[in-house]
């Protein structure tokens, strides 16, 4: 693989969060990155076509150096991904878009040099085992290459507030069996638009909540000049990004005020999940394009959002070789403050991922669209 970006057209949300400028230093080479989800579909079929590489295995292209499946389906295979996440997110981590001719689709991962470990705990149906998510952490605790840095989480939200002691059980094992083997867990915050600081104490992540990452999805506009990005902010308005101190009612002939909730901050997706005592980061959430077992296709949300900063963890590790504390550091020193929030609610400190520092360059980088 060529080691300069001059060779890739690079998408513009790598553009944003300032991956060319790392990939001068390094791609993720020794890192290994644990992927919770549905499993990825590195067998041959319509992407290769598509790509011009029906004769290669998919599992060339998104990095994977190995998977188990412990979901006990009837296919019995890491390989087979029913319900299609886990393809999307190993193709945003670390995708090998040069050599594979990805760029023509605009198709790339985060941390190309980085290696995938497909661990499967989901359904055709989206669902997840949390005892299956304790089961594949205690396995990844026992391996010893690739070394573990980063694993990524980008499951439903609601699975985190279960109410089965059994499976609040298992989650807390499996977060802190992986933190204590020195690996980052990222977690996605959901999207159910939402703000999830009052469900904090039902989330079984809440314990965890300085040794992990939960990512909130961004608008990809707010990468753009300030300028620009707060015209692009206006245009696009919408009730569910709007702010009221207080509105007025007449009732009987007379004026009553009534306090209305602060809402969600504009920077963030209309879905996002939101919240600055519980969402560390946000990254863009929108028209990130990924591999699907059918072939290229587009990823939305916060678990697009959350693969983003998993492979951006990726590239911070193999460049530092920090500990897991270390890397959560460094990665939420990664980023900037978003345009102005005004007093609406959002996520920790307006934060959003930032790879390069914060100069004015990297959020100026022309994203195109107009």
């Amino acid at each position: 693989m060529a080691e300069s970006s001059s060779d890739i057209e690079v998408p513009g949300h790598l553009l944003a969060i300032g991956v060319p400028q790392m990939w001068e230093q390094t791609r993720g080479g020794g890192v290994g990155i644990a992927l919770f989800d549905s499993g990825v579909d590195t067998r041959e079929g319509p992407a290769q076509r598509q790509l011009g590489g029906a004769k290669r295995n998919q599992g060339n292209k998104l990095g994977v150096v190995d998977g188990r499946d412990y979901t006990h389906s009837r296919h019995h295979l890491a390989i087979v991904d029913e319900y299609g996440h886990g393809t999307k997110m190993a193709a945003i981590l670390c995708a090998r878009s040069v050599e594979d001719r990805l760029a023509w689709a605009g198709c790339c991962g985060v941390a190309p040099g980085s290696a995938v470990l497909n661990l499967k705990i989901g359904f055709s149906d989206g669902s997840i085992s949390p005892t299956a998510v304790l089961e594949a952490a205690a396995w990844i605790s026992k391996r010893r290459q690739p070394r573990i840095r980063v694993a990524l989480l980008a499951f439903d939200w609601e699975t985190w507030k279960t109410s089965r002691e059994e499976h609040q059980d298992a989650l807390k094992e499996a977060l802190d069996q992986l933190i204590k083997k020195d690996v980052l867990p990222v977690v996605a915050a959901g999207d159910s638009a939402v703000g999830v600081d009052l469900d904090q104490e039902k989330l079984v992540w809440s314990d965890f909540s300085d040794r992990i990452v939960v990512v909130g999805a961004s608008r990809l506009d707010e990468y753009r000049s300030p300028e620009e990005g707060e015209a692009r902010l206006e245009e696009s308005a919408d009730p569910c990004h709007a702010a009221h101190d207080a509105e007025t009612e007449n009732k009987g002939g007379t004026n009553k005020k009534k306090q209305v909730r602060k809402r969600k901050a504009r920077y963030l997706t209309e879905t996002s999940n939101y919240g600055p005592g519980t969402v560390h980061i946000a990254a863009p959430g929108e028209w990130i394009p990924t591999l699907t077992p059918m072939g290229v296709g587009m990823a939305f949300g916060t678990s697009a959002a959350a693969a983003l900063v998993a492979g951006s963890a990726a590239l911070l590790a193999a460049k530092t070789e920090p500990s897991s504390a270390e890397l959560r550091t460094a990665l939420l020193a990664s980023s900037r403050k978003a345009h102005d929030n005004g007093q609406l609610l959002g996520v920790e400190e307006d934060r959003l991922l930032t790879l390069v520092p914060d100069d004015g360059a990297s959020s100026r980088i022309d994203l195109g669209g107009g």
